[in-house]
């Protein structure tokens, strides 16, 4: 694919604004940001982000290393192989998830660390399930459903993040996990900044 180079004042002007956008709007004036971005580098192709993660290799003790490019555009889910261990160094790059994409971790010995990823859009910006353990560390998630979703017995550390208009909740956990969740700055959210959420 070709590469896309990025426009960070682009980026900026559009999440600048879109602070200010009515809550019933902010989802697809996200969706209208990531085009906005596309055109302003002048072409419409990007880095499929479980393309990515297929085609990596071991490294830093965990079977998938995924290094991404910050002058690169990924888009799409992720979903972390059941049983694997997984690093997504984000470089600062930006991941822009469909509306109803994911990354998520899911299932016994799974275990994604995340750190320094732009993740716009998306059903959750992050999803641990089904004892899946891992890290979220400065991390930037803009205009999701719910940033960071921490559910079914799972071990997660959430800190240093900026989770900004998310449709719902910040970080939502459901009642029987204990994550460790600090320093995160969450504003502009539509209910609550952080949840905890019990299933019947």
């Amino acid at each position: 694919m070709l590469p896309v180079k990025r426009s960070r004042i682009t980026i900026a002007i559009s999440t600048s604004l879109l602070r200010y956008t009515p809550m019933s709007t902010r989802m697809s004036a996200v969706a209208a940001a990531s085009v906005l971005l596309v055109v302003a580098c002048g072409t419409a192709t990007a880095y499929l982000l479980q393309n990515v993660y297929d085609s990596a290799g071991p490294g830093e003790g965990y079977d998938k290393l995924v290094i991404l490019d910050p002058a690169q555009f990924y888009s799409g889910s992720l979903i972390v192989e059941p049983g694997t261990s997984c690093v997504l160094h984000g470089s600062g790059a930006i991941i822009s998830l469909g509306t109803a994409d994911s990354i998520l971790a899911s299932g016994p010995s799974t275990l994604l660390d995340m750190d320094h990823c732009v993740v716009i859009g998306g059903t959750y910006g992050v999803h641990y399930g089904d004892q899946a353990q891992g890290s979220v560390v400065h991390n930037t998630f803009f205009g999701n459903k719910v940033g960071i979703a921490i559910w079914d017995g799972t071990a997660v550390t959430a800190k240093n993040n900026i989770i900004a208009d998310a449709a719902e909740y910040g970080i939502a956990k459901v009642s029987e996990v204990t994550p460790y969740i600090a320093y995160n700055d969450v504003w502009s959210y539509g209910m609550w900044p952080y949840a905890e959420l019990c299933w019947s």
